[in-house]
């Protein structure tokens, strides 16, 4: 075909040669080539702008696995350039928005995404659920809540009647973080009690924010009970030392000093590195103070004096 086209530039049959030699670098996952060859066709039959589409499409994804995200919307655009296949071309807004975010472009994201959902698709498309959840992060790390709790509670329901239920725990949390920002304590604590009962992955997180969510709403034995199902529980848990911080910090609230004392000195004997040290050595001074243990309560600020420096520097501020 291209000996042919080269050859025979105004022959009657070029039109079909070239249709031929797309087609078969199509086929031979020669994207790049098959894009090249297709540039050329000045008319683009019916089946070429098809073909046109999918394989800028193909390449747009290489290049977006190899998180060459230039060269990947620059294929998507091509690929939008022919929309002869409309869930193609939902894809690809999808995959805009996907490319976007993982550039930190959060508006331009939301745009492809919003693009996604002009298309009008049906309601359980699987691209407009996971549009949804893209939508959801894009306005959460905009700090935009009220539209990401939409965004989150959306993709849950549409997830909830669906038979995969992909990211379907993390939306669940992030649903409850955005009802936490938004001080909307009662319906936070639902969602976190909710990620408790039906999640398989994040149960620690869930007890640990619906702890601290207690704690607002002055539950602080529900809060502690739920620390301590976290500090049992999961002892690998990233949150780990949050809750055994927030648990001693409970404690002082309460005026517990023993118990927020013997808190803290957990906290500092079994997590030596932890960035909670100093803070936590403060507050058992704190709990120290107020039971006159005047001895201990010079030692902790001895210890905050020479091995952290920087935090009398923050009190100072």
């Amino acid at each position: 075909m291209d000996e042919y086209i080269d050859t025979y530039p105004s022959g009657k049959n070029r039109q079909e040669a070239e249709t031929l030699l797309s087609e078969a670098l199509v086929n031979s996952s020669d994207y790049l080539r098959a894009i090249e060859q297709m540039d050329r066709i000045q008319n683009k039959s019916p089946r070429i702008r098809a073909a046109y589409q999918k394989v800028a499409f193909y390449q747009a994804m290489v290049y977006y696995r190899d998180q060459k995200y230039k060269q990947a919307l620059a294929l998507l655009d091509k690929s939008q350039a022919f929309p002869e296949d409309r869930d193609l071309l939902l894809e690809t807004h999808f995959w805009k928005g996907e490319i976007y975010t993982a550039d930190g472009n959060l508006p331009q994201a939301i745009r492809s995404y919003e693009a996604l959902r002009a298309t009008n698709p049906a309601t359980n498309h699987p691209f407009l659920i996971k549009s949804h959840y893209g939508l959801g992060y894009a306005y959460f790390n905009s700090q935009n809540y009220p539209k990401a709790e939409e965004q989150f509670r959306t993709y849950i329901q549409k997830l909830s009647q669906a038979s995969e239920k992909q990211y379907f725990d993390d939306a669940l949390l992030r649903l409850g973080d955005c009802q936490y920002v938004q001080k909307k304590f009662g319906e936070a604590a639902s969602t976190f009690q909710r990620a408790i009962s039906e999640s398989t992955t994040g149960k620690d997180y869930a007890y640990y924010r619906l702890a601290v969510v207690q704690n607002f709403q002055s539950q602080n034995n529900e809060a502690l009970s739920n620390l301590e199902k976290l500090i049992s529980g999961f002892p690998s848990s990233l949150y780990i030392e949050d809750a055994m911080f927030q648990r001693g910090q409970i404690f002082l609230e309460e005026v517990r000093y023993s118990e927020a004392s013997r808190a803290f000195s957990d906290l500092i004997a079994s997590r030596p590195n932890s960035p909670f040290i100093p803070y936590a050595l403060e507050s058992r001074a704190v709990a120290n103070f107020s039971m006159q243990n005047y001895d201990q309560t010079i030692a902790d600020y001895k210890l905050i004096l020479d091995n952290h420096p920087m935090l009398k520097i923050l009190r100072l501020r």
